[in-house]
């Protein structure tokens, strides 16, 4: 798996940038309409769980737990699918979605974080993402009738942190990969 992850730290850095992306939108503009921020969710959901799930087929030779990330990935494009079909969802079912995205991604990211944790060193800032997102998901499920803005608050910066997380990853992964074809 540490050869896969460090082959492909791109995919990390990608997903991160885009997390990024969407958190500093979010946070920025609070012009923007809950419409804005859905559009962008369903971008971003999209994009990551199809990154994720290259990632996971690209590993299956390597980890017998691959599916594991499949599984995150579809769920992920799922999600968007689902949300792009159904664009008359109200804001309360658009906190749960997110919430899930948020809880079921920060299971995987602590489930990789253990499963690399004897071949990388850093894997604890898998472990912190994915208690990030487990605590975020939570928290909006618990508290569904939060406001719009505080919504896109809560989003922005839960998407920044993870964001910038699965950047820092990704560059300790691209060192990585240097070690392993040197």
């Amino acid at each position: 798996m540490k050869n896969v992850m460090a082959g492909q730290w791109w995919v990390l850095l990608v997903r991160g940038i885009l997390a990024l992306i969407f958190g500093i939108i979010a946070v920025t503009n609070v012009q923007f309409t809950i419409l804005a921020v859905f559009i962008w969710f369903v971008f971003y959901a999209l994009a990551d769980g199809i990154f994720n799930a290259y990632m996971s087929y690209m590993d299956k030779e390597n980890n017998d737990k691959w599916w594991v990330g499949l599984l995150g990935g579809v769920f992920s494009m799922v999600l968007a699918i689902a949300a792009f079909t159904w664009p008359q969802l109200t804001a309360f079912l658009l906190l749960m979605f997110i919430a899930a995205k948020a809880v079921f991604e920060g299971i995987i990211l602590m489930v990789t974080a253990i499963q690399i944790r004897k071949e990388v060193k850093g894997e604890w800032l898998l472990i912190l993402g994915g208690t990030v997102a487990i605590i975020f998901g939570l928290w909006m499920f618990f508290h569904p009738l939060i406001g719009g803005l505080a919504l896109l608050w809560i989003v922005g910066i839960y998407a920044t942190i993870v964001g910038f997380i699965l950047i820092v990853q990704a560059f300790r992964m691209r060192g990585l990969s240097r070690t392993v074809s040197a």
